[in-house]
């Protein structure tokens, strides 16, 4: 008498659920539900790498927006901390290719955050800036507004001889004393790039 070995079946019915195993429209619908998932928890791991990406940029990324959005005649070298929070070294340069810079004293350090639908920039500099100055930069169509609120009294106040890193014509001026900045209020407005 010879045996025959029956073939076991892999997702054989159970005595909760008969014949669940042998449905195709449940392995149709657990095949849909794993890759539903599998697609949620990609998207999650994207998403959460694109806010880490925002929420700790490097300051290092600002000190190239800025240099470039200058014409490499602002340079922030040195830049500690994040986009949010850091500090740098201020240096005015005659722009790329040039010889004369200046850095400015101690380190210029920021906190930037939401206001309304735009950003607030807050800057402290203890040798030149008056307390702590305020930048609004406010977003629109084809435009954007910068608005300065200044602390009570001056804004700012720098060695003259500073502005020689600029390059022509300052370096030649030989200026001395200092340069002071007081403003009531300064808004600053760019409609398509103009």
């Amino acid at each position: 008498m010879i045996r025959r070995k029956r073939a076991r079946r892999p997702f054989g019915s159970t005595v909760a659920a008969p014949g669940w195993g042998e449905s195709t429209f449940a392995e149709l619908s657990w095949d849909k539900s794993r890759s539903a998932s599998l697609r949620w928890a990609v998207g999650g791991a994207i998403l959460g790498v694109a806010v880490a990406l925002v929420a700790f940029a490097p300051a290092a990324w600002l000190a190239r927006s800025v240099a470039s959005a200058s014409g490499q005649r602002v340079l922030l070298a040195d830049a500690r901390g994040t986009v949010w929070s850091g500090s740098a070294v201020a240096v005015l340069t005659g722009g790329p290719g040039s010889r004369d810079a200046s850095a400015l004293p101690g380190r210029l350090n920021w906190t930037l955050g939401w206001h309304g639908l735009g950003l607030e920039l807050h800057a402290r500099h203890p040798c030149c800036l008056n307390g702590d100055v305020a930048l609004q930069i406010r977003p629109g169509l084809g435009r954007y507004t910068l608005t300065l609120v200044p602390p009570s009294g001056w804004v700012g106040q720098w060695p003259a001889a500073l502005l020689g890193g600029l390059g022509t014509p300052w370096n030649t001026m030989e200026l001395g004393g200092s340069v002071r900045l007081v403003s009531p209020a300064l808004k600053l407005e760019s409609v398509q790039g103009r």
